[in-house]
């Protein structure tokens, strides 16, 4: 089965067994991580909508259930390969600041890097 019919809620249970690779520095379940980012955004005073937003920004990842990682879509795993699932957004073309992603040191890697 590549889906299933379930609550916001259900699919809130769910992202609590999602391990995700491209925050290895987040230590908290994935519920208490969007509970945090659509308070933070009501707290900075912004509109409902975006506090909706902040709240179901990473409900997309609930694809794990249903991949692996040959897919793209490996969600138990802390190294997994997580291609398929992750948002991130990557700049091209010019360099990237170092304190703009979570492992710097393979920026030297990235050929844009030598460019202004």
């Amino acid at each position: 089965a590549y889906r299933r019919l379930m609550t916001i809620e259900e699919a809130f249970v769910e992202l609590e067994n999602y391990i995700d690779a491209s925050d290895p520095d987040m230590d908290l379940p994935n519920l208490l991580h969007l509970l945090q980012t659509a308070e933070g955004i009501r707290n900075a005073g912004h509109p409902d909508w975006l506090q909706l937003v902040g709240l179901l920004h990473d409900v997309g990842k609930i694809m794990f259930l249903w991949g692996d990682g040959a897919d793209g879509q490996d969600g138990y795993s802390p190294k997994g390969k997580q291609w398929a699932l992750g948002g991130d957004t990557w700049v091209v073309g010019c360099r990237i600041p170092n304190e703009a992603v979570v492992f710097p040191e393979f920026n030297p890697l990235n050929p844009d890097m030598s460019n202004p």
